[in-house]
């Protein structure tokens, strides 16, 4: 005869198996007998959270709660499935409820972390975790994703060390392993890193990440031809592994197999369509092979989804001069003072000095500074006569090559010309390719009054500037 306690025990057990119909069942039974029995209405709202129906699984927890108003329990599984339903301050309510409830509850204070990262608050969630792990030092989740997020926050050190203390409780914890090697690749410590993506392997053979992460390793190794084998172990694993494709399409572009690399980025962006960085680089694509339309749109997505992406600004202003969209793409093209790649390839050497921002000169002095190789200067140099009308007796100092010093010279509106690296005392500076931004320019200067001839050393300087530019490479 099934006892409402048999059915109790019975019920449990059921559902520690993942047997979920059998529980429902069970669990109903006893319900029957006793509607108030709040260990089986928190069970049932397990069984519907365990088939994924959110709503009804609420019904239960709140009529848990209902019945025994002091269930911290019911609580924090509601906050959960709130948590699911994308009711994220109803779900912070019931988690303080069972915090107020029981304040040694360490599966709430896990949750809230879990929360408070999704709201955007790593503080808090840092908070929650720790105090997690002080009420229930063997709780490995709340130390994992206590390291996810001290490195998401650049805390790289501090989340290897937290990895570690992981291992040293589950030696076997293949996701801690994986974390522990991303952690030890930031830091450049490849090796390391290696040693705990094959202890990884062992654990999970078949799992995607570990192949895509050796792929990354590798890469950042200098191995690239290695690289590519693992980002095409990972997509035979998972074929809609975005970054993969991302990744190996980066590697082909390298190597100039553009129309392969088109294929695996248009594949990333199918998979993972809110991925700028993606599009950004299937825009270079496009750009490699002449599809300047094509390379427009994937840009103008990237900066949609990302609008303070200056890499695809930059990008963009680049592919808007090559069609001789002028007035935009000088624009776009100054982002590239915010983007990485191009800083650390040319600080301004003059950054101390105020910026122009355009405004009449009035007997003040501007530094014009050398911006890009000497036949980028020559091509920029024809904005130059354009200041006229701001100068007011004002003294323009450009700084270039000495090989063009006197051709430099010869341009209307310069009063002086100095020698890169030359000390200089000037009001304010700009650099020459930010001149036609500046100044609103709606042409590529071609008919800008320059000296015709280019006296210089090396006369095959001029063969070398093309007359239509596109912008700073």
């Amino acid at each position: 005869m099934l006892t409402p306690l048999k059915a109790t025990n019975d019920a449990y057990e059921a559902l520690r198996q993942g047997d979920l119909d059998r529980a429902d069942w069970l669990a109903r039974q006893v319900l029957e007998r006793n509607g108030n029995d709040v260990g089986m209405l928190k069970l049932l709202g397990a069984v519907y959270a365990g088939r994924m129906n959110w709503p009804e699984s609420l019904v239960y927890y709140l009529a848990a709660i209902e019945v025994d108003p002091n269930d911290f329990e019911a609580w924090n599984n509601g906050a959960v499935v709130w948590q699911k339903l994308g009711k994220l301050d109803d779900a912070r309510k019931f988690l303080n409820r069972a915090i107020v409830l029981n304040p040694e509850y360490s599966q709430a204070f896990f949750n809230l972390g879990n929360l408070a990262g999704m709201q955007g608050e790593p503080d808090m969630a840092a908070a929650a975790y720790k105090k997690s792990i002080e009420l229930n030092p063997g709780h490995t989740p709340s130390y994992s994703n206590l390291g996810r997020l001290m490195a998401a926050g650049g805390d790289v050190s501090g989340a290897a060390k937290v990895f570690r203390q992981v291992l040293k409780l589950v030696p076997n914890d293949g996701d801690a392993h994986l974390n522990l090697g991303n952690a030890l690749q930031s830091m450049g410590n490849f090796e390391q890193a290696l040693s705990h993506y094959q202890q990884a392997i062992e654990l999970f053979p078949y799992d995607p990440r570990l192949a895509h992460n050796l792929g990354s390793l590798y890469l950042a190794m200098g191995d690239s031809e290695t690289a590519k084998v693992h980002y095409l172990l990972a997509l035979k694993l998972d074929g809609t592994s975005a970054a993969s494709h991302h990744q190996l399409g980066k590697l082909l572009q390298r190597e100039g197999q553009l129309s392969l690399a088109i294929a695996h980025l248009q594949q990333a962006v199918s998979y993972e369509e809110n991925n700028p960085a993606a599009w950004q680089t299937l825009g270079q694509l496009w750009q490699a092979t002449g599809a300047l339309e094509g390379a427009v749109a994937c840009f103008e997505r990237a900066i949609a989804l990302a609008p303070g992406f200056a890499e695809a600004h930059w990008d963009l202003g680049r592919v808007l001069l090559e069609l001789e969209l002028w007035a935009r793409g000088w624009q776009e093209t100054e982002w590239r003072w915010e983007a990485l790649s191009y800083l650390a390839r040319q600080l301004p050497q003059h950054r101390k000095v105020n910026r122009w921002d355009g405004s009449e000169l009035k007997g003040r002095s501007l530094l014009v500074w050398s911006e890009g190789d000497v036949a980028t200067v020559v091509k920029f140099a024809r904005f130059l006569p354009l200041l006229s009308p701001l100068l007011n007796d004002a003294i323009v100092i450009v700084e270039c090559d000495a090989s063009i010093a006197d051709w430099m010279s010869e341009i209307p509106g310069v009063s002086k010309v100095i020698a890169k690296g030359e000390k200089v005392t000037a009001d304010f500076q700009i650099a020459i390719g930010s001149l036609p931004a500046l100044l609103k320019c709606e042409n590529g200067g071609e008919a800008m009054t320059c000296p015709e001839t280019v006296a210089m050393e090396d006369d095959s300087l001029a063969e070398r500037v093309p007359q239509r530019f596109w912008g700073l490479d």
